[in-house]
């Protein structure tokens, strides 16, 4: 028969009392932690074979951000024309600024001055690719710019993505990064993906606009907007004000808050 000091015996039923100790929180539904609690609050994270969950890939719309930003360079290429001559001649194209694929491209009047005009674009708008073909200027991003800009769409997406589930008070959600545009995302616990969709499936963008000066404030006219113009309601819906489509400031570009 085997025989254990009882050194041996107390140091075994110590262990087996602080192993059901420090599990407890696992078997309760609410957190025992507090302030004059003396249970741990730390609990086994279990996935989704185990607990359950919802399990979503989703996948970022580069093209329309990258639409968006060449919006934006094609009404700071517009500004840049303005009051600007060369020859003693203003800049004059047909057909107007075109965003055609990646690319806005127009054609000047006057073919000889195109690569002065590049040379105007490249000191108002860097960091950015110009191709001239007679009279033709094509605009866009190379291909290290969109690489770049992919990035960090991306991982803006992935901080977005996390604390959107973590107001939800899941634990340790799963999220990785899958290829060049989509984003896994693994939730254990959460039963409900639909609610958990439309949660992420909201627009995280911000836009600073101007007031449309022509029509009052807040905007009492009837009938539909003028060109340019979008009329956005005050929160209580009781108000609308007229607003220029053009993007002045992009959330983006903030730095801080």
């Amino acid at each position: 028969m085997l025989h254990f000091s009882v050194f041996k015996k107390s140091l075994i039923i110590a262990i087996c009392i602080a192993a059901v100790f420090f599990t407890i929180p696992n078997f309760t539904e609410e957190s025992l932690s507090g302030e004059s609690s003396i249970f741990p609050d730390k609990r086994v994270n279990l996935g989704l074979d185990l607990r359950g969950g919802s399990y979503l890939l989703l996948e970022i719309d580069f093209n329309s951000y990258l639409r968006e930003q060449l919006d934006m360079l094609r009404s700071d290429i517009r500004n840049s024309f303005r009051g600007q001559k060369i020859n003693g001649e203003r800049i004059k194209y047909s057909g107007g600024l075109n965003i055609i694929g990646h690319e806005i491209t127009f054609k000047l009047l006057n073919p000889e001055t195109s690569e002065q005009v590049a040379d105007l674009i490249r000191k108002k708008t860097p960091d950015i690719s110009i191709q001239t073909e007679g009279g033709l200027i094509k605009v866009g991003y190379d291909k290290e710019s969109i690489k770049l800009m992919r990035k960090n769409v991306l991982e803006q997406s992935i901080e977005i993505v996390r604390r959107r589930v973590d107001a939800t008070g899941t634990r340790e959600p799963d999220i990785q990064r899958q290829g060049e545009n989509r984003i896994l995302l693994q939730v254990p616990g959460l039963d409900d993906p639909d609610n958990l969709k439309n949660l992420l499936g909201q627009t995280a963008k911000m836009t600073f606009h101007l007031l449309d000066d022509s029509l009052p404030y807040p905007d009492t006219t009837r009938g539909p907007a003028p060109p340019g113009t979008i009329r956005l309601k005050s929160d209580d819906g009781t108000e609308s004000y007229a607003v220029r489509k053009k993007i002045m400031l992009s959330g983006e570009l903030l730095a801080d808050a």
